[in-house]
């Protein structure tokens, strides 16, 4: 399960995500348990789903990235559950217009979505589809 761990730090680190420092204890604490729980939580999924565990000896290549991805996910929608100040910040109020009723925000407008919260969100939910899309084909293969 360390190595798994591992790995999941490393793919949500390629995908821009700031680790606590080790010094800062609470914070460090949460996001070890956090990991944990989401790695539990899609190797229960692949399990049930698959029939499969993910971190079996030999497991393919398809179904350990689905695994990571699903595990990735699970994390970040528990960070923007729990913690959503660290990730789903609203960006600042740059104009506003009364005639037409609309307002922009530094980073993006509401209507199109790019604040930091509905780009987290949206990474949540592009892993989960596209990790139980990758589970789908491996499970019509085999």
């Amino acid at each position: 399960m360390m190595a798994d761990l591992d790995e999941l730090r490393r793919r949500l680190m390629a995908l821009g995500y700031l680790f606590a420092e080790e010094d800062n204890e609470a914070a460090f604490g949460l996001e070890q348990a956090a990991l944990e729980l989401a790695l539990s939580r899609s190797a229960a999924f692949v399990e049930q789903f698959c029939n499969r565990l993910p971190q079996a000896e030999g497991a393919e290549l398809p179904l350990v990235s689905a695994f990571l991805d699903l595990a990735a996910a699970y994390f970040l929608q528990s960070r923007l559950a729990l913690t959503p100040e660290s990730l789903a910040v609203m960006p600042n109020l740059t104009s506003l217009r009364l005639g037409d009723a609309a307002w922009g925000f530094g980073g993006g407008s509401q209507r199109s979505g790019v604040d930091e919260k509905s780009r987290a969100e949206g990474l949540a939910d592009d892993l989960l589809h596209s990790a139980r899309a990758a589970l789908c084909a491996w499970r019509s293969v085999y």
